[in-house]
């Protein structure tokens, strides 16, 4: 076997992966990448795959990125840690599980396009496409932390609940909501199986289907406004 052909099976022949991989490469016999060059490599892919003109920040996938393995390489001058993200990397192995949950990622912002297009964006496809929806252009934050999340819901009306991301699970998508008794937030794994549809409670129901259902759910968070859930699911 040649040596591209072995690298392709540890990368379980993703080829988009392994193309990445070495772009991002500085010199082939380096064992890690780093972040800031891996970056727009990740927004062309999550263009490709969400059709979105809004890509999520380098900020907003840092966090993941460390969750799977990414470490900041300190540099050794003083000057140059006052500019330490660019100085993060991540190993091959580590670059692995991240793609697996990026690629898992983009294609839960694709079922929720809607929701994640900025206003801008949105309004951009309507008139091209002569097409709307309730709820679209909201631009929501599905890279939202748990900590920042609970911060909102807890100064929100009783009933609002957000969606997010989860960090560690491939595919997971976090429901979020402040339960009226206890007053504090509740979180919920939902787990993507196929288009639209979402494991809950050993169930897998469509998104809306969950959400409508869920009668302790009011109000969407979004970051301009509450929206009545029925305007948007």
């Amino acid at each position: 076997k040649s040596t591209k052909q072995t690298e392709l099976e540890y990368f379980n022949h993703d080829i988009r992966a392994y193309n990445i991989w070495i772009a991002c490469l500085t010199h082939h016999k380096d064992e890690v990448i780093f972040v800031c060059v891996l970056y727009p490599y990740l927004c062309g892919f999550f263009s490709d795959v969400v059709g979105s003109k809004r890509c999520p920040t380098q900020n907003d996938l840092q966090p993941v990125l460390k969750r799977h393995g990414a470490v900041v390489n300190v540099p050794m001058s003083a000057k140059a840690a006052e500019h330490a993200n660019t100085f993060v990397c991540i190993n091959k192995n580590n670059f692995l599980s991240f793609w697996k949950w990026f690629k898992e990622c983009c294609q839960i912002i694709r079922d929720l396009r809607h929701l994640w297009d900025s206003s801008k964006d949105a309004a951009t496809q309507s008139s091209s496409q002569h097409s709307g929806g309730g709820g679209g252009g909201l631009g929501l934050n599905f890279f939202c932390t748990r900590q920042a999340c609970e911060h909102n819901l807890l100064q929100s009306e009783d009933g609002t609940f957000c969606l997010r991301l989860s960090a560690t699970i491939c595919g997971g998508m976090v429901l979020s909501y402040v339960d009226n008794n206890s007053k504090k937030c509740k979180h919920v794994i939902l787990v993507r199986q196929e288009n639209g549809m979402y494991q809950c409670n050993h169930k897998t129901l469509l998104l809306h289907h969950i959400i409508r259902n869920f009668v302790k759910l009011k109000f969407l968070y979004t970051p301009n406004r509450l929206i009545a859930k029925e305007k948007v699911f």
